[in-house]
């Protein structure tokens, strides 16, 4: 063989097995496992770093728009550093649902510093508003004119597999010496059996004012049931008029 085709073939001959060494070494101590979160489709996933049976989460379309708050969070004082605290939440997707996600309410000082803070966990159908609500937060004397919302740790799903079940309602309100009463009847029109139902009252002075929120909670109401629920809230002061609504939520197993 002539000296010049030898070396090439040499040359090609150790280009390949470096190569391929190389390939070796970074495969065996470099290159990382894939996972749900190195920004490359692999695995089983339906999308980049999602997908339910690879990642645990759906792959979401480019346009989904977050569930936020709408509107302010509203703040009435009960007095002897107790408050009450509403929110309501939108959810602006009608064919996407929030199965969970936390949220938190923040109490600040005027130079923005968290000095309490109320945590807690709650769900949103494909294009529901909901109120998410505080009765009785003791601050003691901190000062509850700063208060902000915020959520987080959202387990998206289709709304399709997470609909909103149907319940229909009926309530009516008496005012006694020591208290509000608030009595209703929920049915589950639904064909699924409820583990959970929340039922919120939210109290607004005729001029639209917060004045207070109460709940109560009713659990494992079937398919098809009937139950009666109650729900409490002490006189305000002044004892002004007042308008009472309620709402509810039901939450799937």
């Amino acid at each position: 063989m002539k000296r010049g085709p030898k070396k090439f073939f040499y040359g090609i001959f150790y280009l390949v097995f470096f190569g391929l060494l190389g390939l070796g070494f970074y495969n065996t101590f470099l290159k990382s496992d894939a996972s749900c979160f190195d920004g490359v489709k692999n695995q089983a996933e339906e999308g980049v770093d999602c997908g339910t049976l690879a990642c645990g989460r759906i792959c979401l379309p480019v346009d989904i728009r977050p569930v936020a708050q709408s509107g302010k969070v509203e703040v009435a004082a009960l007095g002897q550093g107790k408050y009450s605290l509403l929110v309501l939440v939108a959810n602006p997707n009608v064919d996407y649902a929030l199965q969970s996600f936390d949220y938190k309410f923040e109490f600040r000082t005027t130079a923005g510093e968290v000095v309490k803070t109320i945590t807690g966990s709650s769900f949103i159908y494909g294009g529901e508003q909901k109120y998410i609500a505080e009765p009785v937060v003791e601050t003691g004397v901190l000062d509850a004119s700063t208060v902000s919302f915020s959520l987080g740790n959202e387990k998206w799903a289709k709304a399709s597999e997470f609909e909103q079940p149907k319940i229909e309602g009926s309530t009516k309100t008496e005012i006694g010496e020591t208290g509000i009463k608030v009595q209703g009847l929920m049915r589950n029109s639904s064909t699924i059996n409820l583990p959970i139902v929340t039922a919120v009252a939210v109290f607004t002075s005729d001029s639209g004012e917060f004045l207070g929120t109460a709940s109560t909670q009713v659990e494992n109401l079937n398919a098809g049931d009937s139950r009666e629920f109650t729900i409490l809230h002490p006189l305000f002061p002044g004892s002004p008029e007042f308008i009472s609504s309620v709402y509810i939520y039901g939450e799937r197993p």
